[in-house]
């Protein structure tokens, strides 16, 4: 009886235990970032995102953990919106720098920008990241 109460026991641990522990670690690496302009928006039961102020622009960046026991791959999306009229496109070399981390330019245009990308797990590789991010949206809405 009391192994059976023991494995329910750890069943539960597990089940709860491990998704907020990412939560928390994500919690953590996305504090860390220290961005200037960045505000960290918390939430209860989904990873923090992230909110941008610039001068030119302002966005969310929501974040999609990987389901439980690990299926699917997390990933993160960017929506801003430009203040003044659209001035250029993105280069090519842009996107190719934003493909190789993963990144997806999904929509352009009518004063808004949206990109997809993974799941960080490194600060380091979040910062890079957000930062490509950042110059596509400040690109869009620079002269």
């Amino acid at each position: 009886m009391v192994t059976y109460i023991a494995g329910i026991v750890f069943l539960l641990a597990c089940l709860l235990g491990v998704p907020l522990l990412k939560r928390l670690l994500h919690e953590r690496a996305v504090r860390r970032l220290a961005m200037d302009g960045v505000t960290v928006v918390p939430t209860f039961w989904r990873p923090s995102g992230l909110r941008f102020q610039r001068p030119s622009w302002q966005g969310v960046v929501s974040f999609e953990s990987a389901g439980i026991g690990g299926t699917g791959t997390g990933h993160l999306r960017l929506k801003a919106e430009c203040t003044g009229p659209d001035r250029r496109e993105v280069g090519p070399e842009t996107l190719a720098r934003l493909e190789q981390l993963g990144g997806t330019l999904r929509a352009i245009g009518d004063g808004g920008v949206e990109i997809d990308g993974p799941f960080f797990t490194r600060p380091e590789d979040l910062r890079r990241f957000l930062e490509l991010c950042d110059s596509i949206v400040a690109g869009k809405a620079a002269a």
